[in-house]
């Protein structure tokens, strides 16, 4: 018995005589509403991104 998870959530194993295997899973899912305006970043449209442009320099040809 472990709190908070279900029986059929668990899985117990001996995989020799002093090894135990406990395997488990448990999910939780919640709401927290809408997040306060400071913590969201405003979307940044394609105009503002500045993008670089890649060059190769061939060292062979000095």
């Amino acid at each position: 018995e472990l709190p908070g998870i279900e029986q059929k959530d668990v899985e117990i194993e001996f995989s020799d005589q002093v090894t135990l295997i406990v395997r488990g899973k448990t999910g939780r899912s919640y709401s927290a509403g809408t997040p306060p305006a400071g913590f969201v970043e405003a979307p940044v449209s394609n105009d503002e991104i500045e993008g670089g442009r890649a060059t190769v320099k061939d060292e062979s040809t000095s």
